[in-house]
C-alpha cells in the first residue's frame, strides 16, 4: 500500500499469491476521482498422455514424473526436492 498526498493525491494497493499451480495478484489504484483495478494470473497448463497438469509458468524445459501404485515418492530437480 501506498499514498501520496501532493497536488494529485494518489492510492495503491497490491496483494500477491504465489503456489505451486502459478501467481495471482490484484492491484488496485485510485487518483483524480477514477478507480483502476487489475487482475493477474500467470502459470501453465499441460495436456500429456491424457493428463490435464497445472503448474507454474514453463519458459525452458520440463518434467513429468508418474509412479504407478505409488504415493509421496521424492522427485529431485538439481539434487533438491521442490
Amino acid at each position: 500500500m501506498r499514498t501520496t498526498d501532493l497536488d494529485d493525491q494518489k492510492q495503491e494497493a497490491a496483494f500477491y499469491y504465489q503456489n505451486n499451480s502459478g501467481f495471482y495478484g490484484v492491484e488496485a489504484a485510485q487518483q483524480n476521482g477514477g478507480t483502476s483495478v487489475r487482475l493477474l494470473e500467470r502459470g501453465s497448463v499441460v495436456l500429456l498422455h491424457r493428463h490435464l497438469l497445472i503448474s507454474r509458468w514453463l519458459n525452458d524445459s520440463f518434467g513429468v514424473v508418474e509412479v504407478p501404485n505409488a504415493k509421496g515418492v521424492p522427485v529431485y530437480v538439481n539434487n533438491q526436492v521442490p
